[in-house]
């Protein structure tokens, strides 16, 4: 019952799914050149059995290779000629001539003469040549009624060396067929051919038949080179990031103090940037420290601060000068609404900040030479996988395949760079769980991105070439972060680090006696290092520390209060400062600023290249 019931239904697919139209006659004429290329004539008389705009052939142009499940055969089609050809297009495997007019339907017998070259390169065997070609697909999907051909060969072939196979794929049952007296002219014919049966010629020739001078360069070679080129450079970025990826122990011993740069150079090298509040404010006691300003703060805190030039700066720091200039916009006293109406936060934010990271080049930048000449090759070696790739995976037909592959590894390439480039200098400053979930939605994309790969160029390409594009996307994707990640601290930028790390290690954990003997020796001592503890954030730290040793009032700073002068002297002005800032000085409205050989193989029916089927539309 069960076997009954499956015939029943195969009975009722066939009738659902057949083809609305069979042939009555078809005709293949192809004539053989010396290099192996055949020039194909196509004659079908298609009989439609119900309204039809056409037929839609499909001509197959993408094979496994006979000698390896990891090589694809692409056989080159062109000058194509057709009856009423409406549109050519790329399918899968296949080449598809639209055939017919979209604004008509067809009922009855309509002929369709379709011509093309058709070549098939190099055949790929050391011991023989050979065509090996499907006169009648196993693709059709339809009965064919009357079949004839001629293949017409460029020399004489033996007799014993031609088959004739026919029947469903795989079908090893042979045909009779006629060979003239040249031996160069094969034909036969052949009636009522069942769908999905082939008919299938396979000729051999001894080696040198075919005056091959050009010979179509086979994907196994090129694809291993990529492959390898893909390695190597990812070899040599990890490589690189190893040897030049990674900074040397910091040795801290505590310091007392920092003289060798600004508090606003001090920041930058500390945390790669600098934050305006906090570092302008350490600045103004910088500057006042140095004799350039005085601070007045009046009685009424609403009034905010008063600055008092006493004299230009000697630094020869751009920065710092022009920092110094826009505190003065109005001559030798600034109040808080002048720093209001200058702009000053906007001026400082856009204007002079951003140039603090031009003052570390040369001698004085901050990352290593060496490796920033490694890493810059490292990078440009990761778009030579793209480019390289891109060449190599469509050597044998460059024109739009190249294009596509090389706009989809050069795009990725571009992404991964950006990426990786704002991960790096940003990575650092997560908390775990946004680390962990950056990490995720970094390989999420890469895997995206990969998967988009494959689906694009299974169309035109093998999948096992298809599968290696994606590794390649795997092996760019780790280039770009490991190049990005060669990086490390220059001479400068580790000594400058220590004296940072030994001065704040000397601040948090040195001892009170040691910072009292100092303020005996320096009674201004404490004001001389605050513009440092302000710019690295550990004013509070020092204050604490400072609590309960009397200190002498500064000479930069004016007070027209009666009351004795205390420590607290930097609390009352930080807090004016930070108020008058976030809330005047630089309003809510201001733009952010940025922080494979066997010799032979079986043949049978449907086995040999081309053919490909057909259907209505």
């Amino acid at each position: 019952m069960r076997k009954i019931f499956i015939l029943i239904l195969l009975f009722v697919s066939s009738l659902l799914f057949a083809e609305n139209f069979f042939i009555e006659d078809y005709t293949v004429d192809i004539e053989v050149k010396d290099s192996g290329e055949m020039r194909i004539r196509e004659r079908l008389l298609v009989n439609f059995t119900s309204p039809s705009h056409g037929l839609i052939r499909d001509i197959q142009d993408i094979f496994p290779s006979p000698l390896s499940k990891w090589d694809s055969i692409i056989a080159e089609l062109d000058n194509i000629r057709a009856t009423e050809l409406y549109q050519i297009s790329e399918e899968g495997d296949f080449t598809s001539l639209t055939l017919g007019n979209p604004k008509k339907t067809i009922v009855g017998p309509k002929e369709y003469i379709i011509e093309y070259d058709y070549s098939l390169g190099n055949d790929r065997y050391s011991t023989h040549d050979e065509l090996y070609y499907n006169i009648v697909s196993a693709a059709w999907d339809c009965m064919i009624k009357n079949i004839s051909f001629s293949v017409t060969l460029p020399k004489p072939i033996k007799e014993e060396n031609i088959k004739l196979y026919c029947g469903e794929l795989g079908s090893t049952d042979e045909l009779t067929f006629n060979l003239d007296q040249c031996k160069r002219i094969i034909s036969g014919e052949f009636k009522n051919l069942n769908p999905y049966n082939a008919l299938t010629l396979r000729v051999v020739m001894e080696e040198g038949y075919y005056n091959q001078s050009i010979r179509n360069i086979p994907y196994i070679p090129s694809a291993i080179i990529a492959f390898l080129l893909s390695i190597v450079i990812l070899f040599f970025s990890v490589l690189s990031f190893l040897k030049y990826g990674r900074d040397e122990m910091l040795v801290v011993t505590p310091e007392y103090k920092i003289d060798s740069f600004s508090p606003l150079d001090a920041a930058f090298i500390f945390n790669g940037e600098n934050n305006p509040t906090r570092d302008i404010e350490a600045m103004i006691i910088y500057f006042a420290d140095c004799g350039y300003l005085k601070i007045e703060l009046p009685e009424s805190e609403k009034e905010g601060f008063i600055l008092h030039k006493i004299k230009e700066p000697s630094s020869s720091n751009n920065v710092e000068q022009a920092l110094f200039n826009a505190l003065f916009p109005n001559g030798n006293t600034t109040t808080t609404k002048d720093l209001e109406k200058s702009k000053f936060a906007y001026i400082i934010e856009n204007k002079i900040l951003p140039n603090e990271r031009r003052l570390f080049t040369n001698d004085k930048s901050l990352e290593d030479k060496t490796a920033s000449h490694i890493k810059a090759r490292s990078l440009a070696l990761t778009f030579l996988i793209a480019v390289g790739s891109a060449l190599l995976l469509s050597l044998r037909f460059m024109g739009p395949l190249t294009a596509v592959l090389l706009m989809s590894l050069s795009m990725h390439t571009i992404l991964e760079m950006l990426l990786a480039y704002t991960l790096e200098r940003r990575f650092h400053k997560f908390n775990v769980p946004k680390k962990a979930t950056i990490i995720g939605l970094s390989t999420l994309f890469t895997i995206i991105l990969m998967i988009a790969q494959v689906g694009i160029l299974y169309d035109v390409l093998p999948l096992s070439l298809a599968m290696l594009s994606s590794f390649i996307h795997i092996a760019i994707t780790a280039s770009c972060y490991f190049a990005m990640m060669t990086k490390r601290r220059s001479k400068f930028c580790q000594s400058s680090l220590e004296m940072i790390l030994g001065y704040i290690d000397y601040i948090k954990y040195g001892e009170l006696d040691q910072l009292k003997a100092l303020l005996e020796d320096d009674p201004e001592y404490y004001y001389h290092t605050l513009s440092y503890a302000i710019a690295l954030g550990i004013d509070s730290t020092l204050e604490k520390k400072i609590k309960g040793i009397k200190l002498s009032q500064p000479a930069w700073y004016i007070t027209n209060s009666i009351a004795p002068f205390d420590i607290y002297l930097y609390s009352r002005f930080s807090k004016r400062w930070r108020n008058a800032y976030t809330s005047s000085i630089r309003p809510s409205s201001y733009p952010k600023s940025g922080r494979t050989s066997s010799s032979s193989f079986s043949s049978f029916s449907g086995g040999g290249f081309s053919g490909g089927g057909g259907r209505s539309w």
